[in-house]
This record gives structure tokens, sequence and C-alpha cells, in this order.
């Protein structure tokens, strides 16, 4: 997923990373499986410089993460992540509470 926008309920007017709850348009729309796995056999990231957000996200899996992308932040939002795994660094990650875990550019946000 390279470049590209993923907005399960989110106002038209939002062109990039959702800040806020205000952005979300129906807050009990939910991405129940997100899987981000890239290409077999391609050395190229599965996830660069693509936002995705819903108010609730249940379950995500990406395979890897082009973290360093020139400064502009990308990544998740949600209200609500019930399992978040990064296979490239071989951990489950669920932001405890709200606010952010960042890696570089790449950004979980839970609102």
């Amino acid at each position: 997923m390279q470049n590209s926008t993923l907005f399960v309920a989110v106002s038209d007017t939002v062109t990039g990373p959702v800040q806020s709850a205000g952005d979300f348009t129906n807050n009990t729309a939910t991405l129940t499986n997100l899987d981000i796995r890239g290409r077999r056999g391609s050395d190229t990231p599965a996830l660069i410089n693509s936002n995705i957000a819903a108010p609730n996200i249940l379950n995500v899996t990406l395979a890897s993460i082009q973290t360093d992308n020139g400064a502009t932040v990308f990544g998740l939002t949600a209200f609500q992540f019930n399992r978040l795994l990064r296979r490239d660094s071989a951990t489950t990650i669920v932001p405890p509470a709200p606010g952010f875990t960042q890696d570089e550019d790449f950004i979980i946000r839970l609102l």
C-alpha cells in the first residue's frame, strides 16, 4: 500500500492523517480486518506513505513499514484498536491510552 488513503466514515474535507474525533462522521463505523502484506519476494515495504483511519479498527497486521517518509507524517488513526501486529518488528502494539505511538514518520494515533 503506497501513497494511498483508506478512510472509513471520515469527513470528505480531511486530506491527510485524521487529527481529531471531529474528523469522523460515524463513530460506530468499523474496519474489522486489515492485512497489508506487500508483494511476495519483494524488498519493498508493504506500507509506504499511506493513511488509514476508521473510528474502530479491530485487527491490523502490517508486514513491513517504510518509517522514514521525509518528515511527512502518515499512519493509522482510530478510537479503538483491538490488535495491531507489526511483523517487521515482531511485536503487537496497542497504544495503552489516548495519544500516539511514533516510529520516525509513521504514527499510530488512538483518539
